[in-house]
């Protein structure tokens, strides 16, 4: 928001009949506070209008009135419109429902353009073209069509639809103004997205030194040469630019193109200072400037570097992540941090495509638990691994570890199982295998399992790695033979040992085998060869009688236990090969495009307002921002407006102050404000004939001092509940020792629970205490609870509402309406039966007729409606709505002319039960922003009434006719023509001082309007 000060001059003309005691109908219209609105937002004072809006709206709700006539609609279009040059909360999300929701098509077209330019301006550009894509043209003036098309194109070439910009750029650059310079800048833009860099060079060398892109258009030349290969100009430029003291817009994206250049050129240690200055100056940082950085850091080394940067790599991006996860496994593998390791392996594997990745990458998992000491879990990988890969050429590798899982566990039949299927065993294999199946050939001897336990000693021998353990082979091989009866076999195996096996370190197998060979011998009654072997099997030199003396059966020799196998440290090796990543440049995406959005967006908020018309009119007020004074939210208004007219003290002067703040607690927001305002006229209404000039007691003010707050989540909550709080607290009086206390609670609350149905309720306590010195006080209150259900049967909308509320009686008020679209576009009818309590506090009536007496009885009204309506659309241009209908009206109060007297006040009767015809009408032509013209007729006839003669100073119809004109940018002239119904008044004879009714006239009431704004 800018904080500059702007003045209007503002030049006013009434054309008045006046009536006995009334005011020039301009100030008693029902639309003045949205007239006024309009008026501010016409010279871009939307602060102003907001808070005439808002209190209008507020005012709105709790009188009984079609919220769908177009006046009330225009008046919601316009506050949310302020809402939305003012930022507040929700008030987007609030305007695009009012745009979806709104029958009215001009209130739908200037709402989406609207949504349109503040997507645009929030570089929201995918939302900017689908509200300008909305918007009809034939509403929109020649300058708003300019830009709209402007900022159409732009925001498809944002988003990449460039087959979509030229005719928008086109139209744009063609024309003189604001946007014939942005119009070249940006179809070299579209040239430069189209690659045609021939074109795009030339148009931006054009447009160089225009102020708005000196800054800019180094930056795209630059990046131009780099993409048309001439990438060492880029880079000796770029480094040119970044070394100037003449900084350039888009600088840091040179930081990043640099990098990209050094990147390629494989010089690591460069781009890696490049990608941190960028990430460092960076707004926001992509996946891919982490990755980079990470990259260009893991490539020199820098493993604990890349792997900070590599980490931040997000999921949300598949590719990258993907590749990060490969490398910080690899970082991870170095520098021993084996359980993120596989963390990052497990996640990688769980993104690659790529089969002989996810090949390495099982190898690699599964040789991680076998090091971490997860046997079992590492044995299921490994089996997993050779079922899914059986053809791999690392199947060896992972036959080895499975060998020694199976060795740890002591599965020696499956360790040899393994073994005996690859093709070729390593040293240490090898010796695995000998181990193994002399383990599993004392395990099946002990058993007494011989003929296996000699197929086992045979395999040990197979691989001789321990000379030690062929002979032992050799030495139960004997004893399983000899079991066997193959003697001359264990003959053999004893020959093998005796004659290999170190005989001196193993004396006892020795003596055994020479024993064996004896009891052989023995058998085979060979005597000489059984008087060599015994001597040498026990030491006994005595061979006398040997067959005698000797066992005919040997002893059989039996294992002490089956031996440990003890296995070589393990070293695994990861074969995971190093990542070579060729990366492609992508710039950031640029947006804006330019250093400052093309069109000026102001809130005029800071300024002085002054006015001057016929019947001695003037008007002056300011407002002014304190914002950037106190950092603080503070803004302050004032107005000042009088009116003379041509009767004696017919005077008439409003003064308005207020401040207005706003702060926000505990996630909502709550916007406060002060405010004061008075009303100062003449009881002017009597005969100036018979009574004299200076006649006393015709003064008359009314002041009101109110505190308000609006409270407001500041974001959608989780279960998407709609709700918000009204409060006001505030003293009106008079000059007369009259006045009211007031409080006000509104806090409504909806929730829509399907696509079609919506349930909400509404508390609303509207608290008074009127009082007048010397007289009763009275309380005028009422508590309200406003449930209610919207449901949509396909086309047919209906809500349902009954309202249990408690005042001077207990009501409970209907609210029902049926809702159908005989056209969607043209044509929408409504069925009503609708309720309302009105409490006739003393502001209420003084407001109405302000030449009441001070004190009345307070008597609530209760107003029930039936009716019909249709609204909709007549071709673009033109808007209408019209209902007609049944009030039955409790308690309706008239106003009576002080015939006692003098006859410049009034007294408040109350009619028991008044039944009127309603008959509104609404027309509204908007040819676009510049040019409307409209006219509404309400009628409002009384056909009934149970205890009144007449109906006094009732107004039984008025009809009023607007129309505006911007004939320049800050030059507005609008008129309006106001006519009401003349009504009954009771007068006295002067004469006679007898009491007669009389019919008054009609009024009308013409104010012409125009209005300049100089900044």
């Amino acid at each position: 928001m800018r904080n500059k000060l702007s003045f209007v001059l503002v030049l006013v003309c009434f054309q008045s009949g006046m009536l006995f005691a009334q005011r020039s109908l301009r100030f008693t219209a029902d639309t003045r506070n949205t007239k006024e609105a309009a008026n501010l937002m016409d010279m871009s004072y939307y602060q102003q209008a907001y808070l005439k809006l808002n209190s209008y709206l507020n005012n709105f709700r709790h009188d009984n009135k079609d919220k769908q006539v177009f006046d009330y609609q225009s008046a919601c279009h316009n506050y949310l419109l302020c809402a939305l040059k003012l930022d507040k909360p929700d008030a987007e999300a609030n305007l695009i429902r009012f745009v979806e929701e709104t029958p009215f098509t001009t209130l739908r077209q200037t709402g989406s353009f609207e949504l349109g330019k503040y997507s645009y301006e929030h570089n929201r550009f995918d939302a900017a073209i689908r509200y300008y894509e909305a918007v009809g043209i034939e509403l929109l003036t020649n300058q708003e069509l300019i830009q709209r098309n402007f900022e159409l194109g732009y925001s498809y070439l944002v988003t990449g639809q460039l087959d979509k910009v030229e005719p928008y750029f086109q139209s744009a650059k063609s024309i003189p103004g604001e946007y014939f310079k942005p119009g070249n800048y940006y179809h070299g833009l579209l040239a430069y997205y189209k690659k045609n860099y021939k074109e795009a060079r030339e148009s931006f060398i054009a447009v160089k030194e225009d102020e708005r892109y000196k800054k800019i258009i180094p930056f795209y030349l630059t990046e131009i040469d780099y993409m048309s290969g001439e990438k060492e100009k880029a880079l000796t430029a770029a480094l040119q630019y970044l070394r100037s003291d003449d900084k350039l817009y888009y600088e840091n994206e040179l930081n990043q193109m640099v990098a990209q250049i050094y990147c390629e050129k494989e010089d690591y240690a460069n781009a890696e200072l490049y990608y941190t200055h960028f990430i460092s100056k960076a707004k926001s940082v992509r996946d891919e400037d982490y990755f980079k950085l990470g990259y260009c850091q893991y490539a020199q080394g820098k493993t604990s570097d890349a792997i900070t940067h590599l980490d931040m790599v997000s999921k949300n991006s598949v590719e990258l992540s993907q590749h990060s996860k490969y490398l910080l496994a690899i970082c991870y593998l170095k520098t021993n941090q084996k359980e993120k390791a596989v963390r990052s392996l497990e996640k990688y594997r769980a993104l690659t495509t790529d089969a002989e990745q996810k090949e390495l990458v099982d190898m690699a998992l599964a040789k991680l638990s076998y090091e971490d000491g997860d046997n079992e879990q590492a044995k299921i990988k490994l089996q997993g691994f050779l079922s899914d890969y059986p053809e791999s050429v690392i199947a060896g590798d992972a036959n080895e570890l499975l060998t020694y899982l199976y060795t740890k566990a002591q599965d020696y039949t499956e360790a040899l199982s393994t073994m005996k299927k690859m093709n070729k065993l390593n040293f240490n294999l090898q010796k695995v295998y000998q181990k193994v199946s002399y383990a599993r050939a004392i395990s099946l001897l002990k058993a007494s399992d011989t003929e296996g336990a000699a197929m086992d000693f045979l395999e040990t021998k197979k691989f001789p790695a321990d000379r030690n353990l062929v002979s032992l082979s050799d030495f139960w091989l004997a004893e399983c033979h000899y079991r066997q009866g193959k003697y001359e076999e264990a003959l053999s195996d004893c020959d093998f040992f005796l004659n290999i096996a170190d005989t001196v370190s193993m004396p006892e197998y020795t003596k055994r085998m020479h024993l064996t060979k004896a009891h052989i011998y023995l058998r085979d009654k060979d005597s000489a060869r059984l008087i060599q072997e015994y001597p040498l099997a026990t030491g006994d030199t005595n061979t006398t009688d040997l067959f005698m003396r000797m066992d005919s059966v040997k002893a059989n020799y039996i294992p002490e236990k089956v031996p440990d196998v003890t296995l070589d440290p393990y070293v695994a090796i990861y074969e995971l090969p190093e990542e070579k990543i060729d990366f492609v440049y992508k710039p950031i995406p640029l947006k804006p495009l330019a250093l400052n959005t093309e069109i000026r967006r102001e809130d005029q908020t800071n300024f002085v307002k002054a006015g001057f018309g016929n019947l001695s009119s003037m008007e002056v007020g300011a407002g002014y921002n304190f914002d950037p004074l106190l950092k603080f939210p503070l803004y302050a208004d004032f107005n000042y407006s009088t009116s003379r007219g041509k009767i004696s003290y017919q005077d008439v002067n409003q003064l308005h102050a207020g401040v207005y703040s706003k702060i926000e607690i505990s996630e909502h927001t709550v916007d406060a404000s002060l405010e004061v305002d008075r009303n100062r006229l003449y009881y002017y209404g009597y005969d100036h004939n018979l009574y004299p000039k200076d006649y006393p007691d015709t003064k008359q003010s009314f002041q009101n001092i109110g505190v308000y707050a609006n409270i407001k989540p500041l974001h959608e909550n989780t279960a998407g509940i709609d709700y918000k709080t009204d409060f006001y607290m505030g003293l009106y009086t008079d000059r007369n020792t009259a006045g009211e206390y007031s409080v006000r609670v509104d806090a409504p609350i909806s929730k829509q629970l399907k696509a079609d149905v919506k349930v909400q309720s509404d508390v609303l306590i509207d608290a008074n205490i009127y009082f007048v010195k010397s007289r009763d006080v009275q309380g005028n209150s009422l508590i309200s609870w406003r449930p209610a259900v919207t449901k949509q049967i396909e086309k047919l909308r209906i809500k349902a509402g009954l309202y249990p509320t408690f005042g001077q009686k207990v009501y409970l008020l209907p609210d029902v309406s049926i809702l159908y679209p005989l056209s969607e576009k043209y044509a929408h009818l409504e069925l009503a039966w609708q309720k309302h309590v009105r409490l006739n506090t003393f502001r209420q009536l003084t407001e109405a007729n302000p030449f009441l007496f001070t004190y009345n009885q307070v008597q609530q009204s209760a107003n029930t409606e039936i009716f019909a309506g249709i609204r909709g659309n007549a071709l673009s241009h033109i808007s209408y709505a019209f209902r007609s209908g049944i009030s039955m009206i409790d308690h309706l109060p008239l106003f009576v002319n002080d015939t006692a007297f003098d006859n410049k006040q009034f007294n408040v009767l109350y009619e028991a039960q008044a039944t009127a015809f309603i008959f509104d009408a609404t027309v509204d032509y908007t040819l676009n922003s510049d040019i409307q013209a409209g006219g509404s007729l309400n009628l409002r006839p009384v056909l009934h009434l149970a205890t009144q003669q007449e109906a006094w100073h009732y107004v039984p119809s008025k009809a009023s006719f607007y129309g505006k004109v911007r004939l320049m940018k800050y030059l507005v002239l609008k008129a309006d023509l106001i006519m009401m119904a003349g009504s009954k008044a009771v007068l006295k004879e002067a004469s006679t001082g007898k009491p007669y009714v009389k019919s008054i006239g009609s009024g009308i009431d013409l104010n012409v309007f125009g209005s300049i704004y100089l900044s």
